[in-house]
C-alpha cells in the first residue's frame, strides 16, 4: 500500500475538542441524506460548487508525506472562495506549516496536528513558499512571515473518531455546509471532502453514497484533480470541518 503520509491520531492522547472546538452543527440521519443532497444540488450550494466556480487551485504534495496538511489547506482555500474575501482565491502553501512543524523532515502526520501547525505558523502563498520546498531558510524571510500572518484566522471543528455520519452532516447541511478533511486509513491518505453523491434506491445503505473530493496531486490526477469514492471506502478515522476564514489586515 502506498504511504501518502497519513498517520492515525491517538484519540486517547488528543480527545475531541482538546485543541480546538468540537463540531456543534446539526446532525442529519442517513435516511434524510438523499433529500438534503438533492436540495444542495438544486441550489448549487455544495463546497464543490464554490471550489469549481471560483477556480480554486489544486494542490500538489508531490514527493512529500504532508497530505494531512494539504487536505485542510484545500478546505481553507474553499472557504476563501465561499466568502469572496480574496479574488482570485490565494494559492496557499500547505508545505510551510507542515515542514516547520515536522522540523523539515518528510514525515507523516494527522489532521489535528496540521491544525496546530497552521495556527502556529500561518499559511504563506506558494509564491513565497513553494509547495515542493523544505528549505528552512524560507521561514526567516520577511515576505514569508508577512504572507503567513495574513492567513491564520481560521475556524476548525473537530469530530469524533470514525464519526462519518457527522462528517456527512457538515457537508450537506442546508444552512451551513462546509468542506471536511477526511482521513482514510485504507489509503493512508487524507483528502478534502467537498460533496456527497447519491446513486441508490435505499437511503439506509452506505453503498448508495459517494464522496467527491479534492486530492493533493495536482490537476493531472483523476478528473482535473477531483475524485469520487463510494460505500465502505468513505469510512475514515479522523474528520475535521473547515468552517470559515478571515484574513488579517495588512
Amino acid at each position: 500500500m502506498t504511504d501518502h503520509g497519513y498517520v492515525a491520531r491517538d484519540y486517547r492522547a488528543e480527545p475531541v475538542g482538546s485543541d480546538f472546538p468540537a463540531y456543534d452543527g446539526a446532525e442529519h440521519k442517513m435516511a434524510d441524506w438523499p433529500e438534503l443532497i438533492e436540495l444542495q444540488n438544486e441550489r448549487q450550494a455544495s463546497p464543490l460548487d464554490f471550489h469549481q466556480e471560483n477556480a480554486v487551485p489544486m494542490l500538489n504534495q508531490g514527493r512529500l508525506k504532508y497530505c494531512w496538511c494539504f487536505a485542510l489547506v484545500s478546505g481553507i482555500m474553499n472557504r476563501y472562495a465561499y466568502s469572496g474575501i480574496n479574488e482570485p482565491v490565494p494559492h496557499l502553501s500547505a508545505t510551510a506549516p507542515a515542514a516547520q512543524g515536522k522540523r523539515y523532515r518528510n514525515r507523516g502526520g494527522y489532521l489535528s496536528e496540521a491544525v496546530r501547525f497552521i495556527e502556529e505558523y500561518g499559511l504563506p502563498t506558494v509564491e513565497n513558499w513553494p509547495e515542493d520546498s523544505l528549505d528552512r531558510s524560507l521561514a526567516g524571510k520577511a515576505s514569508v512571515k508577512k504572507s503567513a500572518a495574513r492567513h491564520t484566522l481560521i475556524s476548525f471543528e473537530d469530530m469524533g473518531r470514525g464519526d462519518f455520519e457527522l462528517a456527512v452532516s457538515a457537508l450537506i447541511d442546508p444552512d451551513a455546509a462546509c468542506p471536511v478533511a477526511f482521513s482514510l486509513p485504507w489509503w493512508r491518505h487524507a483528502i478534502c471532502g467537498l460533496k456527497m453523491e447519491y446513486r441508490g434506491t435505499n437511503p439506509n445503505k452506505l453503498e448508495s453514497y459517494g464522496l467527491t473530493f479534492a486530492n493533493s496531486y495536482s490537476s493531472k490526477w483523476g478528473d482535473n484533480g477531483y475524485g469520487t469514492i463510494w460505500g465502505e471506502k468513505l469510512r475514515g478515522q479522523e474528520f475535521i470541518a473547515i468552517r470559515q476564514v478571515k484574513p488579517r489586515a495588512e
